[in-house]
């Protein structure tokens, strides 16, 4: 026997479903595309998220073990991905010019750049590093000093892997 459950889950199904069409053929057509649509699919998306994760997870409790089972439910992150996306502009590939970058986002760049192009900058780090390695260390706490060399070592390899630096790559002998 259907639930009241079951047919908001299907409704919202049917409202992402609708309105992805609808959304679809405005914009193959080169016709406006409405922005209430794009919020009329999210919204069919959260309505059946939000019940999927009311049944497989239960009432919402405020405590870390009901937390940490949420975000580990992949229905969860389904559900605020579309969240994030209903709150989020739509963007279409007929906008006027490139994106925006967000200002973080320009900042690392920019930081990355400096870095690899910038005595100044690589010697300002080693010194901040060292100064922080010397205050860990000094703590004589091991906790302490293995989060900050796994910390580190993270930097590194996620720095590492976005930009080499040309220098590095023909200063290492051929194998």
């Amino acid at each position: 026997m259907a639930t009241t459950q079951h047919y908001l889950w299907a409704s919202g199904h049917f409202i992402l479903l609708l309105s992805a069409i609808r959304y679809f053929f405005s914009y193959a057509t080169f016709k406006n595309v409405s922005p209430v649509w794009y919020k009329a699919c999210y919204t069919g998306a959260i309505l059946s998220y939000a019940i999927v994760c009311h049944k497989s997870l239960g009432l919402p409790q405020p405590n870390m073990a009901y937390a940490r089972k949420a975000l580990l439910d992949e229905n969860v992150q389904y559900f605020i991905l579309a969240f994030f996306w209903w709150t989020s502009k739509p963007i279409a590939t007929t906008a006027d010019g490139p994106p925006t970058p967000h200002p973080l986002g320009q900042t690392t760049s920019s930081l990355g750049k400096r870095w690899y192009q910038s005595n100044f900058t690589r010697e300002a780090v080693a010194v901040s590093t060292a100064r922080i390695e010397a205050t860990v260390t000094g703590q004589g706490n091991p906790t302490l000093t293995n989060v900050w060399m796994q910390a580190k070592g993270l930097v590194v390899r996620w720095g590492g892997s976005s930009l080499a630096p040309p220098q590095a790559a023909r200063a290492q002998p051929a194998r």
